[in-house]
């Protein structure tokens, strides 16, 4: 880069050579990874030891006196954002940041970068890059083409993040680092977790008899994490049911399965609800069993009963007759 740029060293070579390295890190907008010992450095060398005959060389003079942290920079100190900011898979999210009292974009360079995601070099990858009043993605992640985008209001301050068709494995923090030239110099850091959740409506069928009452089966396909299933009937009171039953998919995530055995009642209604609790995500299906997928019992089924027992009572009705007749007899005779 700097083989680019006509530029008379008044010292030596020697002291020019690692100079020259850093301020070509400077133009390859990598100015935010520079300790500030070397942006010092670039300064005074820029002030007293070089001439850049190159017009991009003011701009870029420019960023290095902003990166004038001691005297010039204003700092908000980094923050996390104390709320994670949770997805849905396939949807599209907002990754909130802002700039209070600004009101102009002139001047402003945002990076948003992903921390546990690494490029080659060890660096955070980038996720969005915005500089000189427009996108600048040449560096951007190749994961994220084409699914970032920032605001309009920009020169309110809004500098959120917008990332559509979310993967599960957009998951993780997001910094949101943020420098303005023009008109105080001002650093601004924020740290936003994404949580990427994976959700279906369940789906509910009738998986044959079990005495006088009809066996539910509940399936909930492609949830991430690991959710909870219950049961529950019209009043909303939780069902006794069997274990649920867990499996996940070639993509990793889960399959959820219970099934559950339920009476005719007045409703027949029953509903199947998945949830991430801690999450706050739900989803329900109910399901309304028909009078007639109920077994019906025969009446001999019934009758039989009846008649024995009646045929018990009598039996033994008849014998205790029979046996105070004889007792009644024996006293006539006395």
């Amino acid at each position: 880069m700097c083989g680019m740029l006509w530029i008379a060293v008044y010292d030596s070579v020697f002291q020019f050579l690692p100079i020259s390295r850093n301020f070509a890190q400077l133009l390859n907008n990598e100015w935010y990874n520079l300790p500030q010992d070397t942006i010092n450095s670039l300064m005074n060398s820029i002030k007293s030891n070089v001439i850049c005959h190159m017009p991009e060389c003011n701009r870029y003079e420019s960023a290095l006196k902003s990166e004038q942290i001691a005297s010039e920079f204003t700092i908000e100190t980094s923050h996390v954002s104390p709320d994670p900011v949770v997805a849905v898979a396939d949807d599209d999210v907002i990754l909130p940041c802002s700039l209070l009292n600004f009101t102009k974009s002139a001047g402003l360079i945002l990076k948003w970068s992903i921390s546990n995601l690494k490029d080659p070099t060890g660096k955070d990858k980038v996720v969005h890059f915005y500089r000189d009043g427009r996108d600048s993605n040449v560096d951007q992640d190749e994961s994220y083409r084409g699914r970032t985008s920032l605001f309009k209001e920009l020169k309110n301050g809004n500098v959120s993040l917008k990332l559509s068709q979310v993967k599960l494995s957009d998951e993780g923090n997001y910094m949101c680092y943020i420098l303005v030239q023009e008109p105080n110099s001002l650093v601004h850091e924020t740290v936003i977790q994404l949580i990427v959740v994976a959700v279906s409506n369940p789906v509910i069928s009738i998986n044959g008899t079990k005495g006088s009452g009809v066996v539910l089966k509940c399936e909930a396909k492609s949830w991430y994490p690991k959710p909870e299933m219950n049961w529950l009937d019209s009043e909303r009171q939780v069902l006794l049911a069997g274990s649920a039953e867990t499996h996940r998919d070639t993509e990793g995530l889960y399959i959820v399965r219970r099934h559950v055995t339920v009476n005719k009642n007045v409703t027949n209604t029953f509903t199947c609800r998945v949830q991430l609790q801690k999450l706050n995500f739900t989803r329900e299906t109910e399901y309304n069993v028909p009078d007639e997928m109920f077994p019906t019992v025969s009446w001999v089924w019934i009758a039989v009963p009846v008649f024995i027992v009646c045929g018990l009572v009598v039996g033994f009705m008849w014998i205790k007759y029979q046996k105070l007749r004889k007792k009644i007899g024996k006293l006539w005779l006395v």
